[in-house]
């Protein structure tokens, strides 16, 4: 049987291959031209910016919504009604819910015996 010799890599390091450039930009051959003012873009008389016509004109002196007013102090009702229950029927809660013990324990109420 006759050795087989088998070409010998070298062990050293291999590095990657470094990344093609693909554009490389040219500062020199970039202009970019100067804005130029058009006439159709001065706001006509009396014109209200873009922001501003998104919020409507509220005039002077005149009262604010009655009905969003309205809408405001009920979520905040609702709210206080909520937590005053949560608190008055706290024993209930616990005994039907064991795990909101812990909530109560965190705010300072513990279940009483």
């Amino acid at each position: 049987m006759a050795a087989h010799s088998e070409p010998h890599h070298s062990a050293g390091p291999r590095h990657p291959p470094e990344p093609m450039q693909l554009w490389r930009p040219e500062t020199d051959s970039l202009e970019i031209p100067a804005p130029v003012a058009s006439p159709s873009m001065r706001p006509a008389d009396g014109a209200r910016p873009a922001l501003s016509r998104l919020v409507p004109e509220r005039k002077r002196g005149s009262r604010p919504n009655l009905l969003a007013l309205a809408a405001w102090a009920g979520s905040v009702a609702v709210i206080l009604i909520g937590l005053w229950a949560a608190y008055a029927w706290r024993q209930e809660i616990m005994q039907a819910w064991p795990a909101s013990e812990r909530l109560y324990a965190g705010l300072g109420l513990k279940r009483q015996q």
